[in-house]
């Protein structure tokens, strides 16, 4: 069990507070603070947390690049006060933390030190990660560790935990791939397989330039310089429009210069054979627009004499269609006069019905108005009995009060004549006090005038004598300065003095100066010896007439005690006297006390109160009768107002009957029925006609349509045939144009030019392509010249490579630069195996670790879900928790009715927040009962009962006393409603806990203003 508490916190300009001091017992209990928002609740839990952590959690998303002075100081603080929070736990230890010049210092005992168990061996990292886990419990949601992230969950439980030793085990063996050490297993596998790939790439060069510099056949650069410039000659007596120059005097340029000149007579010729395929299209084009236009022009004129006929067919139906329509009309009028003759019937009947209806509903309410009427009576009785009863009762406790209210008087009379008493008695003593100062100090007035005039002229003497003394050493000063400065411009040898002129030894003048200006000192002796003797007479006199002052003081204070006295006892008279009736007395009236006999009237009353009932009973049975017999007239005003309405409409239906049976002319109703069977088959007759009509109409409209379609086809061919007939035009005009563009010969396209044009194409390709047969066997001379170079090249790198000597044959270098190449694979193999060994060990410590994490946890888990039922009552409520890669993950309890995949959601997405709010509860009480890293077992929880009900609030305040009796905690609450906290404060004490109450009442000109209610506590 801790033995360590919370004794005192105190706050200077601390955001709202100016300054504030929070004392508290030197044991378990609970510090409740109350207050409207915004007064300060969750600063003074801020304070804490500054103070012990140097953080305060719900800034800190928000405080980036903002000194702790701009949002930390009371913005009213005064210049001389610095912002400060002090905790004073038991034994007298403190920490405090401050600012000056915006830097944050720590005074007292490190707040880790401070608070660490010494059952607790491992080190604390982070404080204010620890304090959030087990101690403070913010008052937003974000701050609560069900809200926050996986990762950041474990950042907070891995130190108390224990298992970051064997985390840094496993990051020491460099398994993990991210550390330098682990890098460099990379960097030097990486070194000797690049090495390795470097000796197998030297190898393969030289192997592929040494077989294919053992080919027959090289040509040196002479002779491809020579056949190179003969094929150019050659290729110059083709008519190409090509540029052909001579050929340069080194190998690979000949050979580059030679292809190049190939490539442009090659594009060159290609672009003559497109021109040749060009001018067959336009050949073929133009043979065939030629042929379009005559086939164009036969069938144009047959076309035009099809669509005059089908304009004058459509003309004629369209006349038809208009003929049909006026019969549909006529038939549709018809059709339209019998249905609104039919409709009218059916209203008819309809209202025949209605009526009937009616008149059943009168007959009806006419029967429960007699019924109301009978019960209204009935009720106005009981009215009648209940306002009796009420007024007797009324009447009879109007006496009582008022016979109550001469007691209270008689009792007030008797206390005020026993004060009247008391005053009387210390009126006495009092003036007997006075006399006796008088006696004592005679003639004081006096006395104390005479010593102040004796001050006085001391004092003016003193003041005369200080100027006297002022103005000789002024004088003094001046002639020493004057004797002094003669007395320095006089030499030795001076023998005759320059006033007098009278002879003296060398050196006396200077010696008489000196000795006249020290001689003027003492002159100042007897006027200082005046100031002083004035100075004691002012001293004197003052000290008299403070006695005497004194003196005087305290008689005028005993005179006002006395007048005080008497004021207080004449109200106390006035007050009496009035009691009774009484005015212009200074002594108090007789009076005959009759409380007795007014208590026994009083008990008379309440009997009959008793037995008639009491007013407020009677009245609540009065107003219940009077509201039944309202709620009764009520009834019966809507129910004749319903009567006389449904009588209303039964003489508006025999009106609607009568107006529609004069419209439609039937004189007998009876025989309604008949003639509605006639009107019925008329109308079928006429919607049959309309029918016939209208299959007619579409009919006609139909043949219409078609006729039309046919006409708009016809004339979209006719145009067709004209806009085919200018484009083949237009074509042949075209490939004309294009011919010409191509340089063909002739002003029309012909077979016979192109013919001829095709046979020179052919004979300038045969030349070029024999030129690139020479090309290509000068390349591959001269090309085995070069792989024969390249491969004394590659075997000279593979010597360098291995550090060979010159004379060492190819065989044996080769099996040099192998055996390198071997050692290379081999070093990159351990490498690899060694960082595969350490990665290894790396994951089975993290495996182990989090095996380690999962069971270390599952304490704190089943202990919060305990809790957590604890508060809220409800098993089906709750959350666990898993440790997963270096995170701590939440998710819903399975339910017993709930969907599997329940389970697997954050409980965030699942419970309401004031759920969440006691998960958050739990898990703080159950990690800080799992986790005794602190000698303080506390709990700072701003306003934990923000979303809970008073159910939930009392299981709440259960936990807590449980919590301090059991485990010796000390508990800092708040909330904003004053009935939570009066509830809470009484289930405390009520089980014998220790409860201060801090009320925030209010905002001073300076800060908070704060009201303590026990002897432990005390605010400024």
């Amino acid at each position: 069990m801790s033995d360590f508490f919370l004794t005192k916190l105190l706050i200077n300009e601390f955001r709202t507070f100016s300054e504030c001091e929070i004392r508290l017992p030197n044991s378990p209990g609970v510090l409740l603070v109350c207050g409207p928002n915004g007064l300060g609740k969750s600063t003074l839990f801020d304070g804490l947390e500054w103070c012990l952590s140097g953080k305060v959690d719900r800034f800190e998303h928000a405080n980036r690049g903002v000194t702790s002075d701009q949002y930390l100081r009371n913005w009213h603080s005064r210049l001389d006060r610095q912002t400060s929070v002090e905790a004073t736990f038991t034994g007298g230890e403190s920490t405090r933390r401050r600012i000056v010049d915006q830097q944050e210092i720590q005074d007292g005992e490190e707040p880790s030190k401070l608070m660490q168990s010494t059952a607790w061996r491992s080190p604390i990292g982070d404080l204010h990660n620890y304090l959030l886990l087990t101690h403070f419990l913010g008052q937003s949601t974000l701050t609560r560790m069900t809200h926050r992230q996986a990762t950041q969950r474990w950042e907070y439980l891995k130190g108390p935990a224990r298992s970051d030793w064997a985390t840094e085990i496993a990051t020491s063996l460099h398994g993990h791939g991210n550390s330098a050490e682990a890098r460099a297993f990379n960097t030097a596998a990486t070194e000797a397989q690049a090495e390795a790939k470097r000796l197998e790439d030297l190898l393969r060069s030289e192997e592929a330039v040494f077989a294919s510099s053992r080919v027959a056949g090289a040509i040196d650069e002479t002779q491809l310089i020579a056949q190179a410039a003969t094929v150019l000659d050659d290729l110059q007596q083709l008519d190409a429009e090509v540029t052909i120059n001579e050929s340069p005097a080194s190998g690979q340029v000949a050979l580059n210069h030679l292809s190049e000149t190939i490539g442009k007579l090659r594009t060159w010729l290609t672009g003559r054979e497109t021109k040749l395929e060009r001018a067959a299209a336009c050949l073929r084009q133009y043979n065939e627009a030629n042929a379009r236009v005559t086939e164009l022009q036969a069938n144009l004129t047959p076309a035009t004499a099809s669509m005059t006929d089908l304009q004058h067919r459509v003309e004629s139906a369209t006349s038809d269609l208009k003929e049909v329509e006026a019969r549909l009309q006529q038939a549709k009028i018809a059709s339209a006069e019998l249905s609104s003759k039919l409709a009218a019937i059916e209203t008819l009947r309809n209202l025949l019905d209605t009526r009937a209806l009616q008149e059943k509903n009168r007959i009806e309410l006419d029967s429960e108005v007699e019924r109301l009427d009978q019960d209204l009576a009935a009720a106005e009785e009981r009215v009648r009995v209940a306002d009796k009863r009420l007024r007797i009762s009324q009447s009879i406790d109007a006496r009582l009060r008022t016979i109550l209210q001469e007691i209270n008087d008689e009792e007030a009379r008797q206390k005020l004549g026993s004060d009247i008493s008391e005053l009387d008695e210390r009126i006495v003593a009092q003036s007997a006090q006075i006399e006796s100062l008088q006696k004592a100090a005679p003639d004081l007035v006096s006395r104390l005038q005479l010593a102040r005039g004796r001050q006085q002229a001391a004092s003016e003497r003193l003041q005369a004598n200080r100027t006297a003394l002022s103005s000789a050493r002024s004088a003094v000063d001046q002639l020493t300065a004057a004797v002094v400065q003669v007395a320095a411009h006089i030499e030795d040898s001076t023998c005759v003095c320059p006033i007098c002129f009278t002879d003296f030894e060398p050196g006396e003048l200077r010696r008489r100066a000196s000795a006249s200006a020290e001689a003027l000192g003492p002159t100042l002796a007897p006027l200082e010896e005046l100031v002083q003797q004035a100075q004691k007479e002012v001293d004197d006199a003052a000290s008299d007439a403070r006695t005497l002052a004194a003196q005087e003081s305290e008689l005028r204070e005993a005179h006002q005690q006395l007048s005080a006295l008497v004021e207080e006892r004449s109200a106390k008279v006035v007050r009496w006297n009035a009691s009774l009736g009484v005015e212009g007395k200074s002594d108090p009236a007789p009076t005959q006390p009759n409380l007795s006999a007014l208590q026994q009237r009083a008990n008379r009353l309440r009997h009959w109160i008793r037995i008639i009932g009491e007013p407020g009973t009677l009245q609540s049975a009065w107003s219940t009768e009077l509201l039944s017999r309202n709620n009764i007239g009520t009834r019966l005003t809507e129910r004749r107002k319903s009567r006389d309405g449904e009588a209303l409409l039964v003489v508006r239906a025999e009106e609607d009957i009568q107006f529609t049976v004069g419209l439609l002319g039937i004189g007998n109703i009876d025989g309604l029925a008949d003639e509605l069977l006639a009107i019925r088959s008329q109308k079928g007759q006429a919607e049959k006609a309309s029918i016939d009509a209208e299959i007619n109409l579409q009919r006609a409209q139909a043949a219409l349509d078609g006729l039309e379609r046919e006409l708009s086809a016809a004339i979209t061919r006719q145009k067709g045939l004209s806009v085919a007939l200018e484009a083949a035009r237009g074509e042949v005009d075209r490939t004309v144009t294009v011919w010409a563009g191509l340089g063909m010969p002739g002003d029309r396209p012909t077979e016979d030019e192109r013919s001829k044009a095709e046979l020179l194409t052919h004979s300038h390709k045969a030349r070029i392509s024999t030129a690139e047969q020479t090309m290509a066997r000068l390349r591959l001379g001269f090309s085995i010249t070069l792989q024969q170079d390249a491969h004394k090249e590659a075997f000279s790198q593979l010597q360098a490579a291995v550090d060979a000597s010159p004379s060492l044959g190819r065989d044996e270098t080769l099996q040099l630069v192998r055996l390198s190449q071997a050692q290379a694979v081999a070093r990159a193999q351990n490498y690899l195996r060694a960082q595969r060994i350490a990665h290894t060990a790396y994951q089975q410590i993290n495996q182990r670790v989090g095996a380690f994490n999962q069971r270390y946890l599952k304490p704190v888990n089943d202990l919060m879900n305990k809790i957590n039922r604890a508060i809220l009552t409800d098993p089906d409520v709750g959350l666990d928790l898993e440790f997963s890669r270096n995170a701590v993950r939440q998710r819903t309890r399975p339910l017993p009715k709930a969907p599997r995949n329940i389970e697997n959601l954050d409980p965030l997405l699942v419970h309401s927040e004031g759920q969440m709010a006691a998960l958050a509860v739990s898990m703080l009480c159950a990690a800080s009962i799992t986790f005794t890293w602190s000698r303080w077992r506390g709990l700072v929880m701003d306003d934990p009962l923000q979303h809970n009900d008073i159910v939930h609030a009392s299981a709440f305040a259960d936990l807590m006393r449980n919590l301090i009796r059991e485990k010796n905690y000390q508990i800092l609450l708040s909330t904003h409603d004053l009935g939570q906290a009066d509830f809470l404060r009484r289930k405390f004490v009520a089980g014998g806990i220790p409860c201060v109450l801090v009320q925030l009442v209010g905002r001073g000109k300076e800060g908070t203003l704060i009201q303590v209610d026990d002897q432990y506590s005390h605010a400024a």
